[in-house]
């Protein structure tokens, strides 16, 4: 016994079909942007003086890499 074939144009479920996946330009990273992100991460439950420590640490951080930028 065979099947039937499927009818074609396929039928419409109703649902909305979805958009196409289209990757949104980014903005140049801001090393100084993503330094404080990474002292606000990190100070979750940090007493000022560790957030300022932190703080110190990415902004050493942050000069030292400035140093290799071409």
């Amino acid at each position: 016994m065979t099947t039937p074939l499927p009818s074609w144009p396929p039928r419409s479920t109703g649902r909305p079909t979805a958009a196409p996946y289209v990757a949104v330009p980014r903005e140049p990273l801001d090393p100084a942007h993503t330094g404080r992100r990474w002292v606000r991460r990190r100070a979750k439950g940090m007493t000022a003086d560790a957030a300022a420590a932190a703080l110190d640490v990415a902004r050493f951080d942050a000069r030292q890499n400035s140093r290799h930028e071409r």
